[in-house]
Formats: structure tokens, sequence, C-alpha cells
């Protein structure tokens, strides 16, 4: 399981509003998110992120993506198996055969 530890990063740094992280996102990483992306980033964790804005947050921030980011794998695994509870897990079948780039012509 993955843990968004954004807002405990903006408070070591004594950054308390979205607004501030917003200014450094602009002054020190050179990225312009809008004042929505970085509330919705600051209050919830985000269902995906890009490398991008990941790499502003660091930069305007100092700090790595795992001061950012916190990954359980045994709290992982149990959600997993969680949703796998009582579900038949669909084996994917194979790609069907490709056809040969050059079929044989019989004249």
């Amino acid at each position: 399981m993955i843990q968004w530890r954004l807002r405990q990063v903006m408070a070591s740094k004594e950054i308390w509003t979205g607004q501030g992280l917003l200014e450094l996102l602009r002054t020190k990483a050179g990225v312009d998110l809008s004042h929505v992306a970085v509330m919705r980033l600051v209050k919830e964790k985000p269902k995906q992120v890009r490398l991008v804005t990941l790499e502003a947050l660091c930069v305007a921030l100092d700090c790595s993506p795992w001061d950012i980011m916190d990954w359980s794998p045994e709290d992982a695994r149990r959600e997993a198996a969680q949703r796998l509870k009582g579900k038949p897990v669909r084996l994917v079948s194979p790609p069907p055969a490709q056809p040969p780039l050059f079929p044989e012509e019989d004249f």
C-alpha cells in the first residue's frame, strides 16, 4: 500500500497552505499547476501522479519521491488478498497466432 505523505513533508518544511506549495512549484521548479490540482495533491491521495509533477514536488520541497510516498508491501499484499477474496481468478489467454507476414501463394 502506498501512503501519500505530501502534507507531512510540507509541514516539515513549514509550508502550511496549498498556496505556499503553489508558489514554490512556480519559483523553484518552474511548473505552473492550477490551484485545484495542487489542492487535490495536498488534500487526498492521488490515484496517479505524472512523473513530471512528482519531480516538480521533489524540487520544490527539496526532498526525494520516497519522502512523499511510502510503500508497505505487507499492506499491499493484504489489500490485494481482500480484493481477490471470493472472486475467481481470470487467466489471460495467449494472444492469437499471427498470420505469416508473407503468406505462401499457390498458383
